[in-house]
């Protein structure tokens, strides 16, 4: 992927209000949606509904309503905490009251947004068996060398052995989610990926 959303970082979280709120969007519910994707909710009267039917579904309501009940109290303590730090404001406008983004809070959005730029994903992919052996081979240019560190990082966490300096095998499964960070990172053009197929033949992954 792109990043999932498990692997969403604090930093991640902050850069999406705070463009959000450059943007115009300054509406504290329509912020929200910047800061988690709404869930399930239902009203206690609902849950209790459900109890008598279903006691299972029930539970599972009740504890979506607790997590949204946590992620609502983690985001007005982030609102807080960015009006604390001078980086929003809150100003009155005919519909009542909107959020604002300030000269601190534009500075500070620019310097997420160029640490994000230069942030290399997590070198944790879930690692898991495969039935066929992969092969990975690359030749990152030198001027990317942070890069090609990463790219040998993962591989190691995915329990690839290098054959020679720049070829890796495994019987691994390769993560969509590193398939889709290689495209992110633009080093697609310089790694080859394969699978030996049951008939022995090389099937091309990127």
């Amino acid at each position: 992927m792109p990043m999932s959303e498990k692997r969403r970082t604090k930093g991640d979280i902050l850069l999406a209000v705070l463009a959000r709120i450059a943007e115009g969007v300054g509406d504290a519910a329509a912020l929200f949606g910047a800061f988690v994707e709404a869930g399930y909710g239902a009203s206690y009267g609902r849950i209790q509904h459900v109890a008598g039917h279903n006691r299972a579904e029930a539970g599972r309501i009740e504890r979506t309503l607790q997590s949204e009940r946590k992620t609502a109290h983690r985001y007005r303590i982030l609102l807080s905490a960015l009006k604390r730090d001078g980086l929003i404001e809150e100003r009155p406008n005919k519909l009542g009251r909107v959020f604002v983004i300030t000269r601190g809070g534009i500075e500070k959005l620019a310097a997420l947004r160029k640490r994000k730029k230069n942030m290399l994903p997590s070198v944790s992919y879930e690692v898991a068996k495969g039935d066929a052996i992969s092969i990975v081979t690359f030749d990152v240019p030198e001027r990317e060398r942070r890069k090609r560190d990463w790219l040998r990082a993962v591989l190691r966490r995915l329990d690839f052995t290098p054959v020679q300096k720049s070829v890796w095998m495994g019987k691994v499964k390769i993560p969509r989610e590193f398939l889709d960070d290689l495209r992110t990172l633009r080093l697609v053009e310089f790694v080859e990926i394969f699978q030996i197929t049951k008939t022995g033949s090389l099937k091309h992954l990127t």
